[in-house]
């Protein structure tokens, strides 16, 4: 995605926003370095749903493998590489 990313991560409710915050931070330190800017990269906090159950998890994850598609940056979910090993699994 041009603007936004979407992750599906397992974990305890309390963990998510000390994880989410080093993630992001390392990753806007890093870019910030190799662009040789300064300040936030990301706007306002990140959001997050719990998943209690398979339907949900799977209307999720389609959700986020067709992202890149209807955004128009590739024509199938194979063709995005920042999917990994997803659809392997």
């Amino acid at each position: 995605m041009t603007n936004h990313i979407h992750f599906v991560i397992a974990c305890r409710v309390e963990e998510l926003t000390s994880g989410m915050h080093v993630a992001l931070g390392r990753y806007a330190q890093s870019f910030n370095f190799k662009y040789e800017r300064a300040g936030h990269l990301f706007e306002g906090r990140f959001r997050s749903r719990s998943i209690e159950d398979d339907e949900y998890l799977a209307y999720v994850c389609n959700y986020v493998f067709d992202n890149p598609i209807r955004a128009g940056l590739c024509r199938h979910r194979e063709d995005w590489p920042w999917l990994g090993g997803a659809l392997a699994a």
